[in-house]
């Protein structure tokens, strides 16, 4: 399982144990609040970002 998003609001989800995958357009506050190892920082933004970071995490290929 793996969540996403790129504003605040989302930041509960990065709370969890759960992949996380952070488009290049997200919020400076919560790519400093993801600094984890099991967060994905993508290049690329918005669904972009969201589809690299399936694919970094092998759920799409």
């Amino acid at each position: 399982m793996a969540v996403a998003g790129d504003s605040d609001n989302d930041r509960q989800m990065f709370e969890t144990p759960f992949n996380g995958i952070i488009p290049c357009n997200a919020l400076d506050e919560l790519k400093t609040l993801t600094r984890q190892p099991w967060h994905y920082h993508s290049p690329q933004p918005f669904a972009l970002g969201v589809l690299d970071g399936l694919r970094h995490f092998g759920v799409i290929e």
